[in-house]
C-alpha cells in the first residue's frame, strides 16, 4: 500500500475513534458514488444530536524539517464543492433529505514517537 494511502487510512481510523469518543454515531465511512471520481468520496458520515455530519479527514505526517503545514489547510473550497454534491447524493439515497446537516473537518497530524494531534473543526464549510 502506498504510504500516502496508509497515512490517510490511519488518519480516518483515528478520526472515527475520536468522534465516537465525543458521542458521535458513525453512520458510514468512505462513501463513494456511482459517478466515479467526479463527485469524490465522503470520508465519514456521522450523526450528532439528530444532525447529519459529513466529516472530511485531512491527515499529514509531521515534517522532519520542522516546516509547519497544517492538514486542515488542504480542505479547500474546491473540495467543498465536491463534498456538497456527494452529500446531496447521500442524503437523497438514504432518505435523509429533510434532516439538518453540516460539514466538519478533522485534521490529524501524525508525529514520530508522540501521540497524534487531532483537531476537530465544526461547521468548517458553509
Amino acid at each position: 500500500m502506498a504510504e500516502h494511502i496508509a497515512t490517510g487510512q490511519l488518519g480516518e481510523d483515528l478520526a472515527a475513534s475520536y468522534l465516537k469518543g465525543e458521542g458521535f454515531k458513525i453512520l458510514a465511512r468512505n462513501v463513494a458514488n456511482p459517478f466515479g471520481k467526479r463527485l469524490g468520496e465522503l470520508d465519514i458520515v456521522a450523526e450528532q444530536k439528530k444532525e447529519i455530519v459529513f466529516v472530511e479527514v485531512k491527515t499529514l505526517r509531521e515534517r522532519p524539517d520542522g516546516e509547519e503545514w497544517l492538514p486542515e489547510w488542504n480542505a479547500t473550497p474546491r473540495k467543498f464543492v465536491k463534498l456538497e454534491r456527494i452529500a446531496a447524493y447521500y442524503l437523497k439515497k438514504e432518505g435523509l433529505s429533510e434532516r439538518s446537516y453540516r460539514f466538519d473537518v478533522v485534521a490529524v497530524t501524525l508525529r514520530e514517537g508522540k501521540e497524534p494531534s487531532i483537531k476537530h473543526i465544526e461547521y468548517a464549510f458553509y
